[in-house]
């Protein structure tokens, strides 16, 4: 049966292991790490009730998740690549982001987080949003989560005009009591002049 040939499940597994790269590589940690995890524990599983325990029935079941995971894991992360990827996927939530930023610039940053962290549940890929969130985090006082929200915004915004915006927070968080020769205008000027663009 061609599902049970090894060069199919051996190009399952490299579909899957690269669609978990792709989630990790975008910040979408738990994702990924639950692909990566999952896909090495059926794989393996299937290996040894093949081969050791010669259960060929529960090692076709392994392999049938394995296949699952492979058109949920793929299929999923393609297709939410192209429908972010059409025009009006970021229309849709610029009332929001407008709110958000108004929020933060009014100093309402309970307000600005919980609209941030909606923008970010529907778009796992808004480096934006993860960078105005680490601002805040900033603000407040918390560089912890600002740290990680940063990180998560830098694997975001590779290569984007937002990476020296990225890397001047993070220097900032690095040495806190040095000003930094040329600094970026602050998030909420950012905010300012995005707003007056819309």
């Amino acid at each position: 049966m061609f599902a049970d040939s090894f060069l199919f499940q051996l190009l399952v597994f490299v579909v899957v292991q690269a669609t978990a790269l792709a989630l990790l590589r975008t910040g979408m940690l738990v994702a990924g790490f639950t692909l990566l995890g999952g896909s090495w524990l059926l794989a393996d599983a299937a290996l040894m009730l093949r081969f050791l325990l010669h259960d060929p029935d529960t090692t076709r079941l392994c392999l049938v998740g394995l296949q699952a995971m492979a058109v949920l894991g793929g299929g999923g992360f393609a297709l939410w690549r192209v429908v972010r990827g059409r025009p009006g996927f970021r229309a849709r939530p610029e009332e929001q982001w407008r709110r958000a930023l108004d929020a933060y610039m009014a100093g309402r940053d309970q307000e600005a987080v919980s609209l941030l962290a909606r923008l970010r549940r529907r778009d796992p890929w808004d480096a934006e949003a993860c960078l105005l969130a680490a601002r805040i985090e900033v603000d407040g006082g918390r560089p912890g989560p600002a740290r990680r929200l940063l990180a998560r915004a830098a694997r975001l915004g590779v290569d984007t005009p937002l990476t020296p915006e990225i890397e001047e927070e993070q220097r900032c968080l690095r040495r806190p009591n040095r000003p930094s020769p040329a600094p970026l205008p602050s998030p909420k000027a950012r905010a300012t002049g995005r707003a007056a663009a819309v």
